[in-house]
């Protein structure tokens, strides 16, 4: 296509809300003409667009379900992983282009389709972390943070400039490689394969091995993990940039995120997966955070130090155990569920359990 760059500028006078976003990417400038626009004619005009938002990304709670199976070696399942994200990516673009077509844009709106899709990148981490079995800590936690660097930046960057920009690699492309990766788990062979170290080729015994071991140690799928967030990481820098400034709590985010990440890598308990999750929670709580000041027009956000701070103090006093685990991921998951929950209070009159057929807006 000669040009896939989609202009969004969205303007709802009846709930004095505007929306605007610049979308660069090459896979969403394909499947906005040629798939979601046509089925936007065709689906009922009653139905609304935070019901889209909502059924889409359940498909994508139910493809980690069906992921974290790797851990008990079931894959039988696995086939659905890709045709539920698939989904998910066409609801994602689907919600707005409805919302648009109804005129039922809204504050509620936009903050529940990102909120909600914060939540997919864990989620497709979580599971190839899971299906191949990567138990490096020092990849797979800073694989967590980075990649939610990536959408905090992107959001700092709205909240900067009130323009939502999506590059030419944006997050729809990112979550189909995730998924393509997480689908090749389904195969054992490919997962034997992921798992041979990189010292086990020639050139690299004889070049790199004897010097630096650490990269010799390394399995394929964790080498493709690193290359991945370094791009990931230069992504993240490059908006940042764009954003012209960046505020004391934003990189406040960055310095309590990044202690907790690498106190749960120094810890490495044994339950792996709640920190996974815990650490998720901790940057989805302050994404929501900066959500409701973009779209409500606060002032920037400050992030949760609690939690990191608990985090450090107790890995010195070497209390690491499963109860403590599980109470971080107990609060944080409070904090995030009484934010969103605050803000659904103060928007609910933005709720619609259906559309206003367009002659009942006349009459308003």
């Amino acid at each position: 296509m000669k040009n896939s760059i989609i202009e969004v500028h969205e303007i709802n006078t009846k709930t004095d809300y505007s929306y605007s976003a610049k979308n660069e990417s090459f896979i969403d400038g394909i499947i906005i003409p040629l798939i979601v626009r046509p089925l936007v004619k065709v689906l009922p005009y009653r139905l609304t667009a935070c019901f889209i938002t909502i059924f889409s990304n359940a498909l994508v709670f139910v493809s980690f379900l069906i992921a974290m199976q790797a851990t008990r070696g079931r894959y039988s399942m696995w086939f659905l992983i890709p045709i539920l994200i698939v989904i998910y990516v066409i609801g994602d673009c689907v919600d707005g282009e409805q919302a648009r077509r109804t005129k039922t844009a809204s504050p509620l709106g936009e903050f529940l389709d990102h909120f909600l899709d914060t939540f997919v990148t864990g989620v497709l981490l979580i599971s190839l972390i899971a299906a191949y079995d990567v138990r490096n800590p020092f990849i797979a936690y800073p694989s967590i943070i980075i990649s939610y660097m990536t959408q905090a930046s992107s959001f700092w960057e709205k909240y900067k400039k009130h323009k939502m920009h999506f590059g030419k690699f944006s997050s729809t492309e990112t979550i189909l490689s995730l998924t393509l990766i997480n689908t090749l788990a389904g195969f054992s062979k490919i997962r034997e394969l992921a798992a041979i170290k990189l010292g086990s080729f020639g050139f690299i015994q004889n070049t790199i091995a004897s010097s630096c071991p650490v990269i010799a140690d390394l399995s394929i799928i964790e080498a493709m993990m690193i290359v991945m967030l370094f791009f990931a990481l230069l992504n993240t820098i490059g908006t940042l940039i764009r954003s012209g400034s960046v505020g004391i709590g934003f990189w406040l985010y960055l310095l309590f995120t990044g202690l907790a990440t690498g106190i749960s890598a120094c810890a490495d308990v044994q339950f792996y997966h709640i920190p996974f999750i815990t650490l998720s929670l901790l940057n989805i709580n302050y994404i929501s955070a900066l959500l409701v000041a973009i779209v409500m027009k606060k002032k920037e956000p400050m992030p949760d130090f609690i939690l990191p701070v608990a985090m450090t103090v107790l890995y010195f006093l070497n209390i690491k155990t499963p109860l403590v685990t599980v109470l971080y991921l107990v609060y944080i998951l409070l904090s995030v569920i009484i934010r969103a929950s605050i803000f659904f209070a103060q928007n609910r009159k933005y709720w619609l359990w259906r559309n206003p057929l367009p002659e009942e807006k006349a009459t308003d």
